[in-house]
């Protein structure tokens, strides 16, 4: 079961990274942009070496969060307030590591769009209910794990250097580190 989720999770990452890619470019781009995505060495060694579930479901949000942020930059339609809702939830409630990555990263992707295009005030105003309505969906895990946060222990049982191997280590068929 655990091998089939990881499965899914591959799919549906290449499917939302096609989807977003397809949004902006030509289908190969978005066909080869997607392969990229889904064979990254980071994706294997989530994937193949510590099968990390949270970290292979978290990258499936991240395309989502950036469809969405188009879509209601040129789209006055309401509709689209749950496509970057929803992801936003879905990033924060799958890894709270790549959600405080790559939630600034995707909040700085709409500022950047917002700038560019300079869409109507309606937009913008979409824009915040999504994101104000994905984190209150999410609100039941982050904020008491942040009030709480200083029952935490944050001192990890692996070394931090353990995350970082050398090249060699990627292409030895066994690994030498970590667990």
């Amino acid at each position: 079961s655990v091998q089939a989720v990881q499965v899914v999770a591959l799919i549906a990452s290449f499917v939302t990274m096609y989807l977003y890619l397809r949004n902006r470019f030509s289908t190969f781009s978005a066909l080869l942009g997607s392969t990229l995505y889904i064979y990254t060495p980071y994706r294997a060694v989530n994937v193949y070496v510590r099968g990390a579930l949270g970290e292979a479901f978290a990258v499936v949000w991240i395309p989502l969060i950036l469809l969405g942020i188009d879509h209601q930059i040129k789209s006055s339609n309401k509709k689209y307030i749950p496509l970057t809702a929803l992801p936003i939830a879905g990033l924060m409630l799958t890894h709270n590591i790549a959600a405080m990555i790559f939630i600034p990263i995707t909040f700085l992707y709409m500022v950047i769009q917002l700038i560019a295009t300079r869409p109507p005030k309606q937009n913008i105003l979409m824009l915040s209910i999504s994101w104000l309505a994905g984190l209150m969906i999410s609100a039941y895990f982050w904020v008491p794990a942040f009030i709480h946060k200083s029952l935490m222990i944050d001192n990890p049982i692996f070394n931090y250097r353990d995350h970082f191997p050398f090249v060699t280590q990627l292409i030895k068929p066994s690994w030498g580190y970590g667990a």
